[in-house]
């Protein structure tokens, strides 16, 4: 997803870019902002996603991450959705 995300709003890189702060890459900096945002930010604090990985639901870079969706991410976004 994050790969689509670059592909969809190239922009970004630049932003990111023109923001640095030199600790990482522009690239690794979006790609790692778009992961914090989508599944912490959004997914696990709304109960859509839970997360686990070796210090919990909280991201880190490296962190082994993964992700799992919750019954009500089904009930917001169904699949296929209703015609």
């Amino acid at each position: 997803y994050e790969e689509r995300f670059l592909r969809a709003f190239p922009m970004a890189l630049e932003e990111a870019a023109e923001d640095s702060t030199g600790l990482l890459d522009p690239e690794r900096r979006t790609r790692a902002a778009w992961t914090l945002r989508t599944f912490q930010g959004f997914g696990y604090l709304s109960g859509l996603v839970e997360l686990g990985g070796e210090k919990g639901p909280t991201i880190a870079l490296d962190d082994g991450l993964r992700v799992r969706a919750t019954p009500m991410l089904a009930q917001v976004f169904p699949h296929p959705p209703p015609a």
